[in-house]
């Protein structure tokens, strides 16, 4: 069975512009307008109240924030727009908001919504990938519900939602998380492919590349905070680059990369145009031992199931941290059972 093609930003634009309307039809209500998910805590009692559970958690967050003077809100993948209509007509204090959402159709539905709510002066809904939002900074709560998961890149996500905020503004997530318990602790080693089978079956067909670790995207967030941090103190000692003239030669040198060290060797000619170029990446330096440790490991797997088997291989495999495309094209296991 061929594999399912990548999820992109343009195949999750067609899946909302092919279901928004039906999400809203058959998971919604006149009053809330949403398409997101009801959440039934304890105490939640009407189809309205579940649907608007992750709403008033929104509302209670923009609650703590001391804003000067105004509120100010980005939604960064609003959908139709209901959570930001909740939190405008809830919150005691003047407030605007911005919401993104790369469905032409849900930028529609939120603004013929927000004139019908006599809303359209408070907020406005614009169609843009929040990956790259059209939106300023100094923003008081950037949050998004239901949308973190979409991010192709989640480290470009926080990377926006750190630039929108102003200093002590608060960004707030409500979504889907991997589990943090070992798989182990609920299943046995055989059902482990399985459940691989479900989870890309979810992510594929809900269209949600990003599903992460809580603790990952904590980690994500600690990383563009530093990040910024150490770009912002960054003060130029001395000129940017070296002087040099072009000569005809040929050079090598080393230097560290994140999964170990990387070697380079160049031949240049009169005109400094590279006639000769090779670069050694630390997965390169690694292949000798990777497949010396899969003919050790395989005599041990190879009467399991053809899937345990991969499995285990790719374990194995990845224990090395080879580059994202060796990682995942790199074994194609073909076990004949004679």
């Amino acid at each position: 069975m061929p594999d399912p093609p990548p999820l992109s930003t343009q195949s999750i634009r067609r899946y909302y512009e092919q279901n928004t309307r039906l999400f809203l039809s058959l998971g919604s209500s006149p009053r809330a307008y949403s398409i997101h998910r009801a959440i039934w805590l304890e105490g939640v009692k009407t189809q309205d109240g579940a649907l608007n559970t992750s709403n008033r958690l929104l509302l209670a967050e923009a609650y703590d924030l001391a804003a000067s003077s105004r509120l100010c809100l980005v939604d960064l993948g609003c959908g139709i727009g209901g959570t930001l209509f909740y939190l405008l007509g809830h919150l005691q204090q003047p407030a605007f908001g911005v919401g993104l959402t790369i469905s032409p159709l849900q930028a529609r539905l939120a603004r013929q919504r927000a004139c019908q709510l006599a809303l359209d002066g408070t907020c406005l809904f614009v169609e843009a990938d929040f990956l790259s939002p059209p939106v300023a900074g100094g923003i008081d709560m950037v949050y998004s519900v239901e949308a973190f998961v979409h991010a192709a890149a989640p480290e470009g996500y926080f990377e926006q939602a750190a630039r929108l905020l102003r200093p002590g503004g608060r960004l707030v997530l409500v979504d889907d998380f991997l589990a943090q318990t070992p798989a182990s602790a609920h299943n046995s080693r055989s059902q482990e492919p399985a459940r691989q089978r479900w989870l890309e079956a979810y992510q594929q067909g809900w269209h949600v590349p990003n599903l992460c670790t809580l603790a990952r995207a904590i980690e994500l967030v600690h990383v563009c905070d530093h990040a910024l941090e150490i770009a912002s103190s960054y003060r130029a000692q001395g000129p940017c680059r070296v002087e040099f003239s072009i000569v005809p030669g040929e050079g090598c040198g080393v230097s560290e990369a994140p999964r170990g060290v990387l070697y380079h060797r160049y031949v240049v000619d009169e005109q400094g145009l590279i006639r000769f170029a090779r670069i050694t990446p630390p997965t390169a330096q690694n292949f000798a031992q990777m497949e010396a440790d899969l003919w050790k490991l395989a005599p041990s797997v190879v009467n399991l199931p053809q899937e345990e088997a991969s499995l285990a291989f790719e374990h194995l495999l990845r224990s090395y941290d080879p580059c994202i495309s060796c990682s995942v094209h790199f074994l194609k296991l073909k076990i004949d059972r004679e």
